[in-house]
């Protein structure tokens, strides 16, 4: 599925295969963070823009092969990806793919996960070495593999009346009360569609999962 306005923002941390999100790449603009410039490296691509403080690039030395880099200090208000997302807005970009980010600090990976609760700037989807965690603010179909895992995690506030499909425990008109979740669900068949009512939910999926369709 084509996203307009997209842009892939690569991450440090432990990336997936450039073969498992190549899809996700072609035809995108590309942002590396800091680290993320190494992956990019590591796939043989040359990002469009690199931007943080350059603490944890192992191959500095080949940071002006990219088209455009700005540095920022190492003691700031935002972390090198909140910089990424913050800049690809700025530039008209509004659907952002966060790649990488496996593994690492636990801290990292909370703060990863918190930039979907916001208000504004918000990620699409986040592809880890194993998952594709989207945020879906209205409806997404998407090609998964029979009987892979799907989970549902609402905006920490509790979300109602979503309503699903192609899953073995439906998610129709489920009330989840702050704090819940909905976990280890999984795919009966090879397409699931989920729809929210105003609360957007944050879904994990395989890696493999294809988008089909997807409404803001």
């Amino acid at each position: 599925m084509r996203i307009m306005n997209n842009a892939v923002l690569v991450i440090g941390g432990t990336a997936p295969s450039f073969e498992s999100i190549k899809n996700d790449i072609d035809s995108s603009y590309i942002c590396a963070a800091d680290s993320g410039f190494d992956t990019c490296l590591a796939w043989n691509l040359v990002p469009d823009l690199v931007v943080g403080d350059m603490d944890s690039v192992v191959h500095a030395d080949r940071l002006s092969s990219s088209k455009e880099v700005l540095r920022f200090p190492r003691d700031k208000d935002y972390t090198d990806t909140e910089l990424g997302i913050n800049i690809l807005y700025e530039r008209g970009y509004n659907q952002i793919t966060i790649i990488g980010g496996g593994g690492g600090r636990i801290d990292h990976i909370f703060a990863l996960l918190y930039l979907f609760y916001r208000t504004s700037n918000t990620p699409f989807q986040w592809i880890t070495d194993k998952e594709r965690i989207v945020l879906v603010k209205h409806s997404v179909i998407c090609k998964v593999p029979c009987h892979s895992l799907v989970s549902v995690f609402p905006d920490p506030r509790g979300a109602s009346n979503m309503q699903s499909t192609g899953l073995k425990w439906p998610l129709n008109d489920i009330q989840f009360a702050p704090g819940y979740f909905g976990i280890s669900n999984y795919a009966l068949d090879d397409t699931v569609s989920i729809t929210t009512n105003q609360t957007p939910v944050i879904v994990v999926l395989p890696i493999e999962a294809v988008l089909l369709e997807y409404k803001t």
